[in-house]
C-alpha cells in the first residue's frame, strides 16, 4: 500500500477521457506524455492513473464504468475523481478520514499531526509520510482541499442526489465490505469531504441494492 505521487486534476481528467474513449493503457501513456514526462507517463503516475480510471481491480469495473458513462453528472470532476480514487487506491482512505476528521476537530488539516496520527495505519517511515503529503497534495488539485499547503482546509462540496449511490458504493468498496449499513452514508469519516450528504443513499442508483437487517437498511452490491 502507498501513493507515490501526487496526481494533479490534469492526469486524473486525462484518465477519465480515454476510460471514456475506451482506451486501453497504452492509450493512457499517450495522453498522459502531452501533459508529464513520457517517464511518468509509462511508470508511477501512469500507473495510478490507470489503477483509478483505465484498468481498475476487478470488484471496481462496474463502478468506474458507471462513473464515466454518467460523467456529466459532475461537470467539475471533484466527486467523481474524490470516489474513484477512494474505491481503487487504499492508501487513500485512511488520510481522507483522518483528514476529515482533523477539520471537525481543528477546522483545518494538520499534515505534520496526520503523520503521528496515522503511523500504525500506514507506517513512519519516509514513503509513508510522502504518501500522506501526496494525497492531500492531489486532494488539492482536484478541488477537494481549499488553502495552503501549511494549512490546507476542506473544501465543501454539493453532492447531487443523483451521485450518492456511487459514492455510498464507493464507500463499500474503500472498505471491502459486502454491505453497508445506509446511515453510514451521512456519518463515514471517510466521506467527510462531502460536508453535507443528501439523504437517500443507494436509491436510484442501479449496481446496490437496499435490503432490511434487523430493522436496519443496508446496501449490497447487486449480483
Amino acid at each position: 500500500m502507498g501513493f507515490d505521487r501526487a496526481l494533479s486534476k490534469a492526469v486524473l481528467d486525462a484518465g477519465l477521457a480515454v476510460a471514456a474513449e475506451g482506451g486501453d493503457r497504452a492509450a493512457l501513456t499517450e495522453r498522459l506524455s502531452t501533459i508529464v514526462s513520457k517517464t511518468e507517463a509509462k511508470g508511477r503516475t501512469g500507473a495510478h492513473v490507470a489503477r483509478t480510471w483505465v484498468t481498475p481491480a476487478p470488484r471496481a469495473t462496474g463502478f468506474i464504468a458507471w462513473a464515466v458513462e454518467n460523467r456529466e453528472l459532475d461537470p467539475g470532476r471533484a466527486l467523481l475523481h474524490f470516489g474513484a480514487l477512494l474505491a481503487t487506491e487504499p492508501f487513500v482512505v485512511p488520510i481522507a478520514a483522518a483528514a476529515s476528521k482533523q477539520v471537525e476537530r481543528d477546522g483545518a488539516v494538520d499534515p505534520d499531526r496526520m503523520k503521528r496520527e496515522l503511523r500504525r495505519a500506514v507506517g513512519d517511515d519516509d514513503a509513508a509520510a510522502k504518501g500522506i503529503d501526496n494525497v492531500l497534495d492531489t486532494f488539492r488539485s482536484v478541488g477537494l482541499l481549499l488553502g495552503t499547503a501549511e494549512r490546507p482546509l476542506w473544501g465543501r462540496l454539493s453532492v447531487p442526489k443523483t451521485l450518492g449511490g456511487w459514492l455510498t458504493h464507493a464507500l463499500l468498496l474503500a472498505r471491502h465490505a459486502s454491505e453497508l449499513e445506509i446511515r453510514e452514508w451521512r456519518t463515514a469519516p471517510e466521506l467527510g469531504v462531502l460536508g453535507r450528504r443528501p439523504t437517500g443513499g443507494a436509491h436510484g442508483y442501479p449496481l446496490l441494492e437496499l435490503h432490511q437487517r434487523g430493522g436496519r437498511m443496508v446496501a449490497a452490491e447487486r449480483s
